[in-house]
């Protein structure tokens, strides 16, 4: 479930507060010879955000977001906690006629508390940096440029570059390229795993099997590559069509075991992968209060190691959003996903 309310302060100014409570139950091996145990997983989440309009040309906006995270199975042997405080302030304005600058920073805390890390509790603290310029080139034609600077405890400094083209050939009708570069900041449970998963558990004793996890791991890295085209239905529908072909490099797994006897795997940037597919959304004005916004993503992901697809990655996924907005200033959201 989830809730979102925008309050409009002034002209200038509004508050928006995001909330949602998400809660399911999955099943989890514990031993290769039992059957699944019940586990209960728990996601709530809460964000608060201010947004300011100096001019037409330059805003700003403050918010700060918590997230946390839990797992805890029917016979308590799996517990696992997870805390994520974050704050985030951005600036955008014109430079001149043909400029327009964004910067940002943010800083995000992590907690995780688990008995499948060593030691039991770790915390990750991460500083970013970003800047972006979009020049306009032509009325039709644009480039943008942008650079995002990160330092976590993990794996230290990242540096992230991104282009993108905008062109504009006729009226109402939108194509965008995009390069980009990104990483992805190892988990705790990649940094600091150490879990011996029963072989037999009716001879605890005898367990031979050990997975460990590495303070040495890369960031996983990934090169994006995307066109995108955006246009207006019948003078009131918005339609907005995306393919992605995305090189990830670095990708964190369990590797190959160190040890045959006893079973000793340690957690390492395994393999390459290649991730494509398309995403088609349509956003409906139903009324002028009322709008619904769907969306359809297909995707593929397979392993460039062994040439087969990545297990658990969703080909199809669907999201439908009914937005209200009230005559007071404040507003509904209501999502379901699949």
């Amino acid at each position: 479930a989830t809730v979102s309310l925008k309050y409009q302060l002034s002209d200038n100014s509004a508050v928006q507060f995001f909330a949602g409570f998400n809660e399911s139950e999955i099943g989890l091996e514990l031993s290769l010879f039992t059957p699944r145990t019940k586990a209960n997983v728990r996601n709530n989440y809460q964000m608060l955000r201010l947004e300011h309009q100096f001019s037409e040309t330059s805003q700003f906006h403050f918010q700060i977001y918590r997230d946390s995270y839990e797992i805890h199975s029917s016979d308590k042997v799996v517990d696992v906690e997870e805390d994520k405080y974050d704050l985030e302030l951005q600036h955008s304005f014109n430079v001149g006629e043909q400029n327009h600058f964004v910067w940002g920073v943010n800083y995000r805390s992590t907690e995780a508390d688990s008995k499948f890390l060593n030691p039991q509790s770790d915390h990750d603290d991460l500083v970013g940096l970003f800047l972006q310029d979009e020049l306009t080139i032509l009325d039709n034609l644009s480039l943008i440029a942008g650079v995002k600077y990160e330092n976590n405890s993990f794996t230290g400094v990242n540096w992230s570059p991104r282009g993108s083209i905008l062109y504009t050939p006729w009226s109402n009708n939108h194509f965008r390229f995009s390069v980009a570069r990104a990483y992805r900041t190892p988990s705790f449970f990649a940094d600091k795993a150490y879990l011996r998963p029963l072989l037999l558990p009716s001879m605890p004793a005898f367990n031979p099997l050990l997975i460990k996890g590495n303070d040495d791991l890369d960031p996983e890295k990934m090169t994006a590559f995307e066109l995108g085209y955006r246009t207006t239905l019948f003078n009131t529908i918005g339609l907005n069509v995306e393919s992605y072909y995305n090189e990830l490099d670095r990708i964190i797994d369990v590797g190959t075991p160190l040890k045959l006897w006893p079973f000793y795997f340690k957690i390492d940037n395994s393999y390459k992968a290649i991730s494509k597919g398309v995403e088609v959304s349509i956003t409906i004005p139903v009324t002028s209060w009322w709008m619904l916004r769907s969306n359809y993503t297909f995707q593929e992901m397979e392993n460039k190691r062994k040439n087969e697809d990545v297990l658990g990655t969703p080909k199809h996924k669907i999201s439908l959003i009914s937005r209200f907005t009230f005559e007071n200033g404040f507003s509904l959201d209501l999502m379901a996903y699949y």
